[in-house]
């Protein structure tokens, strides 16, 4: 059995109750996007196997890539104080970026160039295709729409019950329903709630309706909501935690930081 680790569940900024989107999966050795909530991942740095961890970049967004910058901490080898993870033997693991390819270029060039970051990329760049292997996992991906576009991935694992999807920064009634269709766990975002549905239009993005109905649709046995919008919880009152706003229905989960989740 897998466990998803909640290290970020909001969307464009931090807040008081949540880091933006960063979810890890240590039994799998992957990390899905890197937002502020990246900096958790040392904690659980030593359960990733074989000193490789895979990050599966939803799209280029500084809320989704900001953590990047922090590996000199979340990499260091805590055996060693004071040992920083751009010295000599300070390197604990190799991280691997897998996304599009213009997403991948927008990290190395803009979110550690010069200007930005102080020193160059240190992450092995593979640019995904519609399926591909890393280990024991197989990866589909499709390509979805947000401003710069947005990729989603469909994981299958032996260490996971059934299929994961994570899908977020797109509109849920555009992901191709045959993508998510049997999936056991959709990790999806869910930025808006169903009275902001125009801004949800608007920036791409999904509504809390139309994100339960695509659940409903795929057949998962567990929808997690996440990639909640800060300035939605601060006017509503952290709306998305109101169970007249998501139903009763079994299996959704509003996910918060710290959550650990067995898949």
């Amino acid at each position: 059995m897998a466990t998803l680790h909640v290290l970020g569940s909001a969307g464009y900024h931090p807040n008081e109750w949540r880091h933006t989107t960063c979810l890890a999966l240590p039994e799998l050795g992957f990390v899905l996007d890197a937002g502020t909530g990246f900096f958790r991942l040392r904690d659980l740095l030593r359960r990733y196997a074989g000193g490789v961890v895979d990050v599966l970049l939803s799209h280029a967004h500084v809320d989704h890539t900001i953590g990047l910058t922090y590996y000199l901490d979340v990499a260091r080898d805590a055996a060693r104080p004071g040992t920083l993870a751009d010295t000599p033997g300070g390197l604990t693991h190799r991280f691997r970026l897998h996304g599009a390819p213009r997403h991948l270029e927008a990290v190395r060039s803009g979110l550690f160039g010069g200007p930005l970051f102080p020193l160059p990329c240190p992450f092995e760049m593979r640019p995904v295709e519609a399926e591909f292997t890393l280990g024991l996992a197989t990866v589909r991906t499709v390509a979805l729409p947000h401003p710069g576009g947005s990729t989603a991935y469909r994981i299958s694992h032996p260490a996971l019950a059934g299929d994961l999807a994570y899908v977020t920064d797109t509109r849920a009634p555009a992901v191709p329903r045959g993508f998510v269709a049997g999936v056991r766990t959709l990790v999806h975002e869910c930025n808006f709630t169903d009275d902001l549905r125009e801004l949800a239009e608007a920036s791409l993005h999904s509504t809390v309706s139309e994100v339960l109905a695509l659940s409903w649709e795929s057949g998962a046995a567990r929808t997690v909501l996440v990639h909640h919008n800060p300035l939605v919880e601060q006017i509503a009152g952290r709306a998305l935690e109101d169970p007249l706003r998501i139903g009763t229905r079994p299996g959704i989960v509003v996910a918060r930081d710290g959550m650990a989740i067995e898949v």
